[in-house]
């Protein structure tokens, strides 16, 4: 096996699951498993979660969604992407709920639910301000009241995003919250029962209770990570990923030598250095050149020169106690998502998402 792997603590996830349920007081969780559980391992992490009694989870295109049918998760999965007109059999197959956001996707999902005498649960997604997807909140009502004349399909969920929940943006929220509350009121007189109106995401989650709805979206904060220090302080997560190698090769170098690609890092003294396994292709992003940190027998030393895409170089002058094969941690032992997005201006999501596949996932309790 590699020496480097990134290490999933699973208990963590489920004590962050935990927090979430202490928050929302018995809403509906979809637990947000896209992008491979953040990079996680999405078949792990989904299973872990049902034994805790998890019976809902959101995933992004559809092939996400037959990763996890293909390991026997048999729970309710909703596809947060808009699906093509090609996909509608392999979604009604695997039975998957999907999203719609335009009335040619809702026809030809019901079109093609007619002729096999089936009756397709959907969510609708609301543009209430994201400006990505979804169906503008101002013509929402009459969409929904359109839908409901397509009698092969059943709306289930009706649901928005925020773009600024985890940020000092309060009054942009707040109005969104109330868009979709008088949306919502609309929809009543449409007899949609059972619905489920869902929005908060982790950023509204620990910040806006009000958001809460009849359902919740966790995604980054079961992972450990926290979606900006506005909210950081709001909550205590429980770390959950660790990754991490082993040293390749040591070696010293004098005054005036460069360390790896365009002499970026020049050295002033006689320096000992330290090559680690570990490159841009694995996830170790090239923003950490000459400005990343990583942990050597529990002191921080810095990354010095370009991160190439096998291998990073560290300084370990001073530590004379080292040698080949010593572990070296790179996410973990105090250096944290966010420490990382600091540094890089990478955002804690994309750090994680990065750690590329083909970095071995270990999992840990």
């Amino acid at each position: 096996m590699r020496p480097t792997c990134l290490e999933v603590n699973i208990t963590a996830i489920k004590e962050n699951l935990q927090r979430v349920r202490e928050r929302v007081k018995g809403k509906r969780i979809f637990a947000v498993v896209k992008a491979d559980a953040y990079g996680m391992g999405s078949p792990a992490v989904t299973k872990a979660l049902i034994e805790e009694g998890l019976k809902d989870f959101a995933v992004g295109p559809l092939e996400e969604a037959e990763t996890l049918r293909n390991h026997g998760v048999r729970e309710n999965i909703l596809m947060l992407a808009p699906f093509m007109d090609s996909e509608i059999p392999d979604l009604i197959d695997i039975s998957v709920t999907p999203t719609l956001i335009d009335y040619h996707r809702a026809k030809a999902l019901n079109d093609f639910a007619y002729k096999k005498n089936l009756k397709v649960p959907v969510h609708v997604k609301v543009d209430s301000g994201m400006g990505r997807l979804g169906v503008d909140i101002k013509n929402a009502f009459p969409f929904i009241e359109r839908l409901v004349g397509l009698r092969n399909i059943k709306i289930e969920g009706i649901y928005s995003h925020f773009p600024s929940a985890d940020l000092p943006d309060e009054a942009f929220t707040r109005q969104q919250i109330a868009q979709f509350k008088e949306l919502l009121e609309c929809c009543q007189h449409l007899s949609l029962s059972p619905l489920t109106s869902h929005f908060a995401n982790s950023g509204a989650i620990i910040a806006f209770p009000e958001s809460h709805f009849d359902g919740v979206r966790p995604g980054i904060m079961l992972y450990g990570a926290y979606p900006s220090a506005f909210v950081q302080s709001q909550i205590q997560l429980s770390k959950v990923a660790t990754l991490k190698t082993r040293i390749l090769s040591i070696k010293e170098i004098q005054a005036g030598d460069g360390v790896s690609y365009g002499r970026t890092f020049i050295a002033k003294a006689k320096m000992k250095i330290a090559v680690l396994p570990i490159g841009y292709a694995d996830g170790q992003s090239t923003l950490l050149s000459n400005r990343g940190i990583v942990s050597v027998c529990g002191r921080k030393v810095p990354v010095i020169g370009r991160v190439c895409m096998d291998y990073t170089m560290i300084d370990v002058t001073g530590l004379d106690e080292i040698d080949i094969g010593e572990e070296v941690i790179l996410l973990g032992d105090g250096i944290t998502e966010e420490d990382i997005s600091r540094r890089t201006g990478l955002i804690p999501y994309e750090v994680l998402t990065s750690i590329s596949k083909r970095v071995p996932r270990i999992y840990t309790y």
